[in-house]
């Protein structure tokens, strides 16, 4: 089952504060509870983001999805890998 929906304003940046207490509000949509969320933010500028947000018992609290890599052999390039990561860790600044 899947579902598109919208979050209020700042309840991811709430939940990466550490503010638990969000998290149930991320999950449910239409009265079905989910064990995890996919949420697309918009970055500004004609950039999003979208973070992958998972129920603490599955071991990942949360992962984000690296767009924009250059692959070889359907491996992404050592330069494309660190560049994407160091544009994830600003939009998390």
């Amino acid at each position: 089952i899947s579902g598109h929906g919208f979050l209020k304003s700042g309840h991811l940046s709430k939940l990466l504060d550490g503010r638990e207490e969000v998290r149930p509000e991320i999950f449910e949509f239409a009265d079905i509870e989910f064990e995890e969320a996919n949420v697309k933010v918009d970055l500004g500028a004609g950039r999003m983001r979208t973070f992958n947000v998972d129920s603490p018992e599955k071991g990942y609290a949360m992962t984000v999805n690296l767009e924009g890599l250059r692959t070889v052999d359907g491996e992404p390039t050592t330069t494309s890998l660190f560049r994407q990561l160091g544009v994830t860790i600003d939009d998390l600044d």
